[in-house]
Order: C-alpha cells, then sequence, then structure tokens
C-alpha cells in the first residue's frame, strides 16, 4: 500500500472506523455509529464536515440535493 496519496491519514481513519465498530459493536441506527466516528474523528484533531449538502447539477439544472455522511 505504499501507493497511497495520503497514507498516513488513511491508516488514522481505517483505525477510527475500528475504534468505533468495537467500542459499540453491532446493533446499533446508522446514526448512532456516525455519531461515534464524529466523535473519533474530532478526538483525533481529523478536520470533519458532518452531513455538507451538495447540489448535483446536470446540464445546468440543479436535479438533487446530496448529504454525504462525513467529509474529512
Amino acid at each position: 500500500m505504499d501507493d497511497l496519496r495520503y497514507q498516513a491519514l488513511t491508516y488514522k481513519l481505517r483505525g477510527a472506523i475500528f475504534e468505533v465498530h468495537n467500542t459499540l459493536r453491532i446493533g446499533w441506527s446508522e446514526e448512532v455509529y456516525h455519531q461515534g466516528m464524529l466523535e473519533v474523528l474530532t478526538s483525533l484533531q481529523i478536520p470533519v464536515v458532518s452531513k455538507p449538502r451538495r447540489a448535483v447539477v446536470h446540464r445546468g439544472v440543479e436535479v438533487h440535493t446530496f448529504e454525504a455522511d462525513l467529509i474529512t
């Protein structure tokens, strides 16, 4: 995996995912895991934006609004 552009950040993000999974285990709603990830990323001082909305534009017309879970 030496060809990753952001290898150190990718390693931290994967670690955060496993931390949330190992702490919360299974059975929670997606929102619970979302909040867990948000808390872990913030504690690791990884800049993160929660649920940003972006317009999807086709031929100059907004056809949809997309909401991502997390953007780092």
